[in-house]
């Protein structure tokens, strides 16, 4: 059993000060909010830790500021449930009675209405190699250390890969487009927590197109869901064709709109995304686009529609099909392990707001940016494993040339 501390009190103090200030990055400032404060990742990677994996799941619980994580792919699909505890950097594996089947590219939310998280669908392989779709739908209980499965009687069909996020003020978890194993997909679905029901959205005007790997995040104080790039498969003989267009949606209108920021992030897939209440900002980590492995961190600010490139000393290796979220407690973004350019990862890094020293003026035996020249060799020599390290997660996953 998991005993929750009380920071209810806290999260509701978070979110009431970030309705009453809004600290966005000014124009042009390349990673810092406020003097003397600047973005930093720092490496929080442990001995005992989940097994190096893509396509895994995990979410915050605000309750007991604490993240779970499930699943993924290293060869073969998997179903192990595990917890993080942000304040001692230390990774539990949970052995619940019931878990749901292996599977990896799933929808996985916390939902902070009834306190439980919420799983859909995903991707899992079966013994021979074979790749099946899934349609189900399932809760987990942290205090409970317990998976249900929720037998809804409608549903979104079999898919993988959708973006999705949840809207706590509603109770609803909101979920768009996908990847069936065949074709790409365009509709939305809204599964309600009070209900435990799916419904089938209807979408008025415009909408983004059919698209799977995007990634999305829930604005509270915009009620919006912001949604950022993906892969829609239109490219010559139906291959990739990554995006990195940014929409907005709505549920009080059902309506999505698309913005023009004058910079974006380069086309990608499989980011890792999270949302800062206290900063209104989106966090933006990494991904795959046009061939490369991606290693590069943005903000995006909602209230005036720009995104902002970061520039960090220290920068976690560069991976797709990794997972992350924001801990609203602590102020950090955490992401953890996906495929990068050496393989595998299993590491834990986190991005947060701290205080920075003036920096000493290089001496003539270090000259400044020569730690950039050895980052950027690193990367240049790893160009031709991120091409075949992907093409190897997405034959194991897809086996439909995707």
């Amino acid at each position: 059993m998991h005993t929750r501390p009380a920071v209810r009190a806290s999260i509701l103090a978070i979110l009431v000060a970030a309705t009453l200030i809004s600290i966005v990055p000014p124009s042009g400032a390349r990673g810092s909010l406020g003097s003397g404060s600047a973005w930093a990742w720092t490496n929080r990677t442990e001995p005992q830790a989940p097994p190096a994996a893509a396509g895994t799941l995990m979410a915050y619980d605000s309750y007991a500021d604490q993240f779970v994580f499930f699943g993924g792919w290293n060869g073969a699909t998997l179903n192990q449930t595990w917890d993080y505890n942000p304040s001692n950097s230390t990774w539990v594996q949970l052995h619940p009675a019931v878990s749901p089947v292996s599977r990896a590219d799933a929808t996985f939310v916390y939902d902070s209405t009834t306190d439980r998280f919420l799983l859909f669908g995903g991707w899992t392989q079966r013994p021979g190699g074979a790749v099946h779709r899934l349609s189900d739908t399932w809760s987990f209980s942290l205090a409970l250390d317990q998976w249900t499965e929720l037998h809804t009687a409608t549903g979104p069909s079999p898919r993988s890969d959708s973006a999705a996020a949840y809207d706590p003020a509603a109770g609803d978890l909101f979920l768009y487009g996908g990847f069936s194993g065949s074709v790409y997909l365009g509709d939305a679905w809204i599964f309600n927590s009070s209900s435990s029901t799916w419904s089938d959205l209807p979408q008025v005007g415009p909408t983004p197109g059919v698209r799977s790997d995007g990634r999305m995040v829930f604005d509270p104080l915009a009620d919006e869901f912001v949604l950022f790039g993906g892969n829609d498969y239109s490219g010559p003989n139906l291959t990739f064709h990554h995006l990195n267009d940014t929409w907005l949606f709505q549920l009080t209108t059902n309506r999505w709109t698309q913005l023009t920021p004058a910079v974006s992030p380069s086309t990608r897939d499989y980011a890792v995304e999270g949302f800062d209440p206290s900063l209104d900002v989106v966090l933006l980590f990494s991904g795959y686009g046009n061939r490369t492995i991606l290693d590069d961190t943005w903000t995006f600010s909602p209230s005036n529609g720009s995104w902002t490139a970061l520039d960090t000393v220290t920068v976690p290796p560069g991976r797709y099909a990794g997972v992350g979220t924001f801990d609203t407690v602590d102020g950090l973004f955490l992401i953890m392990g996906g495929l990068g350019n050496s393989g595998l990862l299993n590491d834990s890094w986190t991005l947060s707001l701290e205080v920075v020293p003036p920096s000493p003026v290089p001496s003539p035996a270090s000259p400044a940016g020569s730690g950039w020249l050895v980052a950027g060799t690193l990367v240049g020599a790893g160009a031709v494993l991120a091409v075949l390290a992907a093409r190897v997660y997405l034959v194991s996953r897809e086996q439909s040339g995707k």
